[in-house]
C-alpha cells in the first residue's frame, strides 16, 4: 500500500514501524497553556480516543467473524460435496441389489411359464416356437454357399434367438428383442436369398406366434384356469414375476415372500430363492435407512440448519 503516515511536529512519520494500520488521524490544536492534566479538554481527549478505538476494534471484529464464517460456509460445501459424491459412488456399487433381485424375479418367470406349459400343452410357448425358427434357420442356411455375408447374419440371428430363448425378461422388453433383433434379420435372409422359399410362411407364422406366447404369460384367463394352484397363488404369482423392482416399489418385496409360502407352489430351489430374497431385502432396507440418513445430515451441511440428534444417528 502507498501509506501518507501522519508525522510529528518535526516532520518525523510516525507510526511507521508497526505492524497496524492506521485508519485515522485526528489533530487537534490547543494554544499554548491551555490545557492541563486533568481538565476538561483532557477528557473530552480520552474519551474521543477511547470511543474511537472501540469503534475501530469492533469493525476489526465484525470483519472478522465475517472473513470466518465465509469461510466455514466454504467448508461446509466442500464437505458436503465431498460426502455426497462418496455417497453416489458407494449407492451406485449397491444397486447391484436390484439387479440380484431382479434376476432371481426372471428365475420365478421361468418357473411360471412352465407351469403353463404343463397346464396347456397346446399353447404355444416361446421355447418351443424359437426352437422351430431355430431349426428352419439351420435348414436353410445349408444352402447358402458361401455367401459370407447371409452366413454371418445367419449366425448372428441364430445367437440372438438362442439368447432370448435363454432369458426370461419382461414382455414389453421380449418384444423389443423380437422387433429389433429377430424379425429385421429373418426379413433381410428372406429377401436376399432363396434358401428359406420354401419355409418362408411358417416363419412369418411363427415370428407372429412368438409375440402372441410371448404377451400370453399375462394372460388372466389362463391363470384363472389353473384349478390346482390356490386363488391367491395363481393370481399374484404372474403378477410378482413380471414385476420391474425399484426403491419405489419395493413393499412389493413381502408379495414375493409370501407366495414362496405356498406347500403347492412346486418350483425347483424353492427355499434358496426365498432366502436368497430375504437377504436382498435387508440388504436395501439398509441403503434406504442410510441414504435417507446421509441425506439429512447433507441438508445440515449445506444449510448449517439444526440437526436432531435421533436424526443423525445410524
Amino acid at each position: 500500500w502507498n501509506l501518507k503516515y501522519p508525522v510529528d511536529n518535526d516532520g518525523k512519520p510516525i507510526w511507521q514501524e508497526t505492524e497496524y494500520v492506521v485508519a485515522a488521524v485526528i489533530k487537534i490544536h490547543f494554544l499554548p497553556h491551555a490545557i492541563c492534566r486533568g481538565d476538561q479538554f483532557t477528557r473530552m481527549i480520552k474519551k474521543l480516543s477511547t470511543t474511537l478505538g472501540t469503534e475501530l476494534i469492533s469493525l476489526h471484529l465484525r470483519d472478522t467473524c465475517l472473513r470466518t464464517r465465509e469461510k466455514l460456509v466454504r467448508e461446509r460445501l466442500q464437505a458436503s460435496n465431498a460426502i455426497a459424491h462418496e455417497l453416489r459412488n458407494t449407492l451406485a456399487k449397491l444397486s447391484f441389489s436390484f439387479s440380484t433381485i431382479n434376476t432371481i424375479m426372471s428365475f420365478l418367470r421361468d418357473q411360471w411359464e412352465l407351469e403353463l406349459q404343463n397346464t396347456y400343452p397346446s399353447l404355444g410357448n416361446k421355447r418351443t416356437i424359437l426352437a422351430r425358427l431355430n431349426e428352419l434357420l439351420s435348414l436353410g442356411g445349408a444352402h447358402l454357399n458361401g455367401q459370407e455375408g447371409l452366413v454371418q447374419l445367419s449366425n448372428q440371428l441364430l445367437t440372438d434367438q438362442e439368447e432370448l430363448r435363454s432369458l426370461f425378461l419382461l414382455p414389453h422388453q421380449e418384444k423389443m428383442w423380437v422387433d429389433n433383433k429377430i424379425r429385421p434379420k429373418w426379413g433381410a435372409l428372406l429377401s436376399e436369398c432363396r434358401a428359406w422359399e420354401s419355409g418362408k410362411e411358417e416363419v412369418m407364422q411363427l415370428l407372429d406366434r412368438l409375440e402372441e406366447a410371448i404377451w400370453s404369460v399375462l394372460d388372466r384367463r389362463l391363470a384363472l384356469n389353473m384349478d390346482h394352484l390356490p386363488a391367491d397363488l395363481r393370481t399374484s404369482w404372474p403378477e410378482l414375476a413380471y414385476t420391474q423392482f425399484s426403491a419405489s416399489n419395493l413393499s412389493l418385496l413381502e408379495g414375493v415372500l409370501r407366495i414362496l409360502e405356498y406347500p403347492e407352489l412346486n418350483i425347483q430351489h424353492k427355499q434358496q430363492v426365498k432366502k436368497a430374497l430375504s437377504s436382498m431385502r435387508v440388504v436395501v432396507d439398509t441403503i434406504a435407512t442410510v441414504e435417507d440418513q446421509t441425506n439429512r445430515v447433507l441438508h445440515f451441511l449445506k444449510n448449517g440448519d439444526t440437526l436432531k440428534e435421533e436424526e443423525a444417528t445410524p
